[in-house]
């Protein structure tokens, strides 16, 4: 008796299964792949701090190497420098004083040697910085 005369009785045709588990996969990727993005800022983050203080050290370390006798280089290398640290409002102050007293100095050929007050403004900056 061939198959295609065979009448079969209770057999069901074939039944549709739902499947979640791309779902799954999916979830577990993009959780992944989340958690690489806030591993990545964080380790950024923490370089960016660390950074930002080595920087600071430098600036300060170039402040501090900073040769007075010379007039005009010095000038310039108390603006570049100072410019540069983060200050706090004294700090700032002192900075903006120092820097409206330098300009006498600078976009000039020939400049004479630091009066007595120029001095003092800058020693007062490198003071509050350092401290």
């Amino acid at each position: 008796m061939p198959t295609q005369e065979l009448k079969l009785h209770d057999i069901k045709g074939l039944a549709l299964v739902d499947d979640v588990s791309i779902y799954y996969f999916y979830g577990v990727i993009a959780l992944g792949v989340l958690l690489l993005a806030l591993l990545a800022w964080g380790v950024w983050r923490f370089w960016h701090r660390t950074r930002a203080i080595d920087m600071q050290k430098l600036y300060l370390s170039r402040l501090k190497a900073v040769d007075i006798d010379a007039t005009k280089e010095s000038a310039y290398a108390l603006t570049q420098w100072g410019g540069l640290i983060e200050k706090d409002l004294p700090q700032t102050k002192a900075y903006e004083d120092m820097v409206a007293l330098l300009e006498a100095y600078k976009y000039k050929k020939e400049v004479p040697a630091f009066d007595e007050a120029t001095r003092q403004k800058i020693s007062r900056f490198l003071e509050l910085i350092d401290g």
